[in-house]
C-alpha cells in the first residue's frame, strides 16, 4: 500500500472526514444517516475523549474504522468493539481493510 493510504489514528480535528465516510457507508447500503454534519459534531466530542477512537487511511481519507471503548462483562476491564469498518468502493481489494484492522489492534492505540 502506498504511503498516502497508510492507516493513522484520527483525532477530533478529523471528525468531518470520519463523519463523511460513515455517512457514505450508510448511503451506499441504503441505511438512514443523520448526515455528515451531525456525525461530525458528535464525533468531535467522542474522538476528543477516551470512549472512542478511529483509524483513517488516505488523504483525503478513503477508509475508516470506528472503535468504541467500554466495559464488557466478558473481560475485567475496558474493551474495544469495532463499530464500523468502511473502505470506499474504488479502493476495495487493495489491502486497506486489513491494514486498518492491524492498526486497530496495535498495542499503542487508545484501546490498549
Amino acid at each position: 500500500m502506498d504511503q498516502d493510504g497508510s492507516p493513522r489514528l484520527a483525532d477530533a480535528s478529523d471528525a468531518a472526514e470520519v463523519g463523511r465516510l460513515l455517512h457514505d457507508f450508510n448511503t451506499e447500503f441504503d441505511t438512514p444517516s443523520p448526515g455528515p454534519d451531525v456525525l461530525s459534531r458528535r464525533l468531535a466530542t467522542h474522538l476528543a475523549g477516551d470512549s472512542m477512537f478511529a483509524i483513517l487511511a488516505g488523504s483525503p481519507a478513503f477508509a475508516v474504522a470506528l472503535v468504541s471503548i467500554r466495559p464488557n462483562v466478558w473481560y475485567p476491564g475496558r474493551v474495544g468493539l469495532l463499530d464500523e469498518l468502511y473502505v470506499s468502493p474504488d479502493r476495495r481489494g487493495m489491502g486497506t481493510g486489513g491494514a486498518i484492522l492491524e492498526a486497530v489492534s496495535a498495542p499503542d492505540n487508545p484501546g490498549s
